[in-house]
């Protein structure tokens, strides 16, 4: 950097970890080494975006946003797809009692809650049970975060922890009935013959970035409340170490009912129930009929435990939308009424989550919806673009400058390797892979879904994905200027984190100027004090007057005389 230069004009958006737009004007010289200002006393008007109450409530919201249903109902039944035997046929006759002990559940949980339909192509009503569902749904997920991240903050706290307690009593259960061993058995001994296919990996892949949430936006959102100097390498260590030990813990319990009902039903574990999405539906309901004392208590706590998983995740999901949009539409006040516009976002999201409530084809929809909307080649998609934005869009040695300035240490060169090399070259091979080994939409074991279901998919996968390469192209064209001027400015990073640094630092040394001069106030204040009360001690009582009686304003008399 040159010692003078003048910055006419500019924008930054950053500030003690909340956005805000202020003029760079006011930037005069950098001379020497130090920086003047034109007006360095004048305060800037900052818009209130709102923070997080500790560093623990933001640690705690992205534990509640990653560990959710992904942790207990997605790992466990990709696991018992992946690592099992090969599907065989049940050859060995069983009593019909104990037939009727999975086939009961299983055909409450298909033909009763979900009214499964032959195909995809047959809808039919709406189930106004779960539009009731849907509609509660919605309205916690509103009253949870329409105050902003202040409150959420505290809510996570209570939706993230108590899930916890319940897995463990399940878990306890689970442990104490006969034929665990062979479900954490088959849990934890791989099949290695299986790692040669790419469905495992892709399956694996998937599920790390639906599981953390990566690549979805939520958790830049949500660190965007963070003050500026901020420690993200310990955050990442814990939510991670907590995502992955959680899912580890899942799978324990879940294994462990598995075995038991593969020992009452003298089954392979493999075959106690059809691999897919219900498997936890089938699963968790009989460890719970299966709890000491009042086993429907126990149901009623299960499900409470369901909907605090998925309520933190969602509104989470929701927040990084809604921060997202105020942020970037400034123009339209959306942060000064986000009541309304929170509520509209949460009404639409309700109409649109309809189709998937519907008699028929709800859950098979469902499922087309996860495998290609919500997760799969879309999030390896989008995550592979965001390490090759950064690493050479960016630039990896500045972005790794900028997190070592605002950790205030350098994370050390591992990250460097993951952020150019590691994470890319994995994300993008999984997602080549996942093309090359393209295999036809299913649900369960012989429901395979019609070709224009997969295009359905395919649509919904594009909608997020063809946006990088979309506005990359309209960037490319509306830009003035020959071929190689466009392609140099649609290629050629512009954000600068030298400024960043330079008004956080305005505005750190502009708070320790007040804190000192706030210190000051409140010496000169006890000084004061202090020579007011050694003035009074130091008047003396005429003697004429000291045991005079007075009446106090209750009407009691009290008297002045010295004890």
């Amino acid at each position: 950097m040159a010692s003078n230069m003048t910055i006419e004009q500019g924008e930054v958006n950053k500030s003690n970890g909340n956005l805000a737009t202020i003029s760079l004007n006011e930037f005069k010289t950098v001379e020497n080494g130090k920086h003047m200002y034109e007006d360095d006393d004048e305060e800037e008007e900052e818009e209130d975006r709102g923070a997080w109450g500790s560093k623990m409530d933001f640690i705690m919201a992205c534990i509640g946003y990653a560990v959710g249903l992904g942790n207990v109902w997605r790992f466990p039944y990709l696991v018992y797809k992946n690592g099992g035997g090969s599907v065989r046929k049940i050859i060995t006759s069983m009593p019909f009692l104990k037939q009727a002990l999975r086939e009961g559940i299983q055909m409450y949980y298909k033909n009763r809650v979900l009214k499964i339909s032959p195909g995809i192509d047959e809808i039919g009503s709406l189930q106004w049970e779960l539009v009731g569902c849907l509609a509660v749904a919605w309205v916690l997920t509103y009253a949870c975060i329409w105050k902003g991240v202040a409150q959420t903050g505290k809510i996570v706290w209570f939706t993230a922890l108590i899930p916890y307690g319940i897995l463990t009593a399940l878990l306890i259960r689970g442990l104490t009935l006969e034929g665990h061993k062979d479900g954490i058995e088959y849990y934890i001994t791989p099949e290695w013959d299986r790692l040669s296919s790419p469905t495992v990996w892709i399956d694996a892949a998937t599920q790390i970035f639906f599981s953390y949430g990566v690549g979805i936006g939520s958790l830049i959102s949500l660190g965007s409340y963070n003050p500026y100097r901020n420690n993200s390498l310990i955050d990442t260590l814990v939510v991670g170490v907590v995502n992955a030990g959680t899912s580890l813990f899942a799978g324990f319990v879940i294994f462990s009912i598995l075995g038991f009902m593969a020992n009452e039903l003298d089954v392979p574990v493999s075959e106690v129930v059809s691999e897919g999405p219900g498997l936890t539906f089938i699963a968790y309901p009989t460890a719970v009929y299966q709890m000491p004392l009042v086993p429907q208590l126990w149901s009623v706590i299960f499900f409470l435990m369901l909907i605090m998983l998925g309520l933190d995740s969602q509104f989470c999901v929701v927040e990084g939308f809604i921060t997202s949009v105020m942020d970037y539409f400034t123009q339209y006040k959306l942060r000064e009424n986000r009541t309304v516009f929170l509520l509209i976002v949460c009404g639409i999201d309700f109409l649109l989550g309809l189709v998937c409530v519907t008699e028929g084809p709800s859950n098979k929809l469902i499922i087309d919806m996860d495998s290609y909307a919500a997760s799969g080649m879309c999030l390896l998609w989008v995550a592979s673009w965001e390490c090759v934005a950064i690493s050479y869009g960016l630039g990896v040695n500045k972005y790794y400058k900028a997190i070592s300035t605002m950790m205030g240490f350098t994370p050390g060169w591992f990250w460097i390797i993951c952020w150019a090399g590691t994470a890319p070259m994995v994300s993008i091979g999984i997602f080549v892979f996942s093309l090359v080994d393209y295999q036809h939409a299913k649900y369960g074991e012989d429901y395979y879904y019609p070709v224009w279901g997969e295009i359905l998919g395919w649509f919904m996968a594009l909608a997020s994905m063809h946006w990088i390469i979309t506005y990359a192209v309209y960037l490319f064209l509306t830009t003035r200027g020959s071929l190689s001027e466009r392609w140099e400015y649609v290629t050629t990073n512009k954000f600068d984190f030298e400024l960043i640094e330079l008004k956080e630092q305005r505005i750190e040394a502009r708070l320790e100027r007040k804190r000192a001069e706030a210190a000051e106030d409140l010496e000169n204040a006890k000084d004061s004090n202090s020579d007011s009360i050694q003035a009074r001690d130091n008047i003396s009582t005429p003697p004429e007057y000291e045991n005079i009686a007075y009446v106090s304003e209750n009407g009691d008399g009290e008297s002045l005389s010295k004890m």
